[in-house]
């Protein structure tokens, strides 16, 4: 009896992109003794979704669902990916994102991994395309890769290109938390909790997709926003994870390591920052999430929609 592997395609009104996306599966391969099921959900009011899935699903060497999760939010959309490759009987899901394209071997190496390193979670290889030039700061320090060999273990892992093995998942009834539903940083959390009730997080550099940069987020300012925003989440994760007072002895000593070695280092941004003013500029706006974070101040990540 063939595997049933899920791939979970979230998107929400970037009908181009999505289009993209689905293009890059035409030449996937499928793992022997497997059978694919695409799972397409939008979460947005894109019209355009159903259409674009229909036009294309005749040319895809496996079947594909497509639905709407009506609650806005990244959490709930994602969960209504897991649950769905659940009631259709997947034995394993793996995710990438509306603004990247798959490489034809990406699942196939992906699964291999799994088999070749008996793992519960595999977490691929991505690579970034900006749509524009961009300062080699921006190049150099853009979030979401990882500098890592196949094989070698990872303290947590991304929706962004990941196979999951469901059946921890089912055993621990384990899903993506909703107090992360605008903030991000729940995919960062799922797979901690799996990897503390005992699965292992490898990593595969032949499992290859290509994620699409725009332009709103190739540059300085989107990157010292995004450390605003891990500095908020990693507080809500450490909230979770080891309780409040615990998360606010973390919180107390990160804030007070960056005041320490900042307070006398004033620099106005009046120019073009070199290395070492970027990096202290990441630490203090991690510093401001954390503190936002501590005391309650709302922060939301997916109000903009980066893209078409």
């Amino acid at each position: 009896m063939k595997q049933k592997i899920a791939i979970g395609l979230g998107t929400k009104d970037r009908p181009e992109m999505l289009k993209r996306s689905l293009r890059s599966l035409v030449d996937l391969i499928t793992p022997e003794g497997t059978e694919l099921l695409l799972l397409v959900c939008e979460n947005g009011n894109s019209s355009d979704a159903l259409g674009i899935v229909e036009n294309i699903k005749t040319r895809l060497n496996l079947n594909v669902i497509f639905f709407y999760e009506k609650k806005a939010g990244i959490v709930f959309m994602r969960n209504a990916i897991l649950e769905k490759a659940l009631s259709e009987q997947a034995s394993y899901l793996a995710f990438f994102d509306d603004d990247e394209e798959v490489t034809p071997h990406w699942l196939l190496n992906l699964n291999k991994a799994r088999v070749d390193y008996n793992a519960e979670v595999v977490q691929g290889h991505l690579i970034q395309n900006f749509e524009v030039e961009v300062d080699s700061l921006v190049q150099d320090y853009f979030p979401g890769s990882f500098d890592n060999q196949t094989g070698e273990y990872l303290e947590v892992a991304y929706t962004n290109n990941v196979l999951i093995d469901l059946e921890p998942i089912k055993r621990h009834n384990l899903r993506f938390n909703a107090k992360f539903n605008l903030t991000g940083g729940s995919d960062s959390l799922f797979f901690i909790e799996l990897r503390r009730i005992g699965a292992k997080v490898v990593f595969c550099k032949e499992a290859v997709v290509a994620e699409t940069i725009p332009a709103s987020r190739s540059n300085i300012d989107w990157l010292l926003q995004r450390s605003y925003r891990n500095g908020y989440t990693k507080f809500m994760i450490e909230s979770e994870l080891r309780g409040t007072w615990r998360s606010f002895l973390f919180g107390l000593g990160f804030v007070y390591n960056v005041v320490k070695t900042s307070l006398f280092s004033p620099f106005t941004r009046n120019r073009k920052l070199n290395e070492k003013e970027f990096l202290r500029l990441k630490k203090i706006n991690r510093a401001k999430g954390i503190i936002h974070a501590m005391i309650g101040i709302p922060f939301s990540e997916y109000e903009t929609t980066h893209g078409n």
